[in-house]
């Protein structure tokens, strides 16, 4: 699915990070190209550049990077999931839109984010990991309005 819908469903591409300080994936190429991470760390200062074009030190292998490429691609091929609420750990009660936009500010390395890399790290793994292999629901996330849903 991310070799075939891409371009539709990023027809410009996407970006993680933020307007100043970012990197941008223009292809499903670029999206595995970028190294899975398990480390730390955030963008440096100045990568605003494309997959393509950025220094190896934007290209880092990091675990936050990689929560936070996973989440872009579930919210753009799955949009109603932006809604969903997390109903355990760090993030509980918070919505995947809410985790992802403070994914991206810690992943820009901005400081005033509401949300830490640790944050980032373990409420992504949540969400990316809830539906595993597509059939089971690991019961991290609710519909709002939902009974028993935070």
């Amino acid at each position: 699915i991310l070799r075939t819908c891409f371009n539709n469903v990023f027809p410009s591409g996407f970006k993680i990070g933020s307007a100043s300080n970012y990197v941008k994936f223009e292809s499903w190429t670029d999206v595995r190209q970028y190294s899975a991470g398990g480390g730390d760390g955030v963008l440096p200062p100045n990568c605003a550049c494309t997959v393509s074009t950025c220094s190896s030190a934007c290209l880092l292998d990091s675990n936050t990077v990689s929560q936070t490429i996973a989440l872009t691609l579930n919210v753009g091929y799955s949009p109603d999931l932006a809604n969903f609420i997390l109903t355990s750990g760090q993030c509980k009660g918070k919505s995947v839109q809410e985790v992802l936009d403070g994914s991206n500010c810690v992943v820009s390395g901005s400081q005033n984010c509401g949300f830490t890399e640790s944050d980032v790290k373990s409420c992504g793994a949540l969400i990316n990991e809830n539906f595993d292999e597509g059939d089971i629901d690991e019961g991290n996330l609710c519909c709002p309005g939902d009974p028993g849903c935070p």
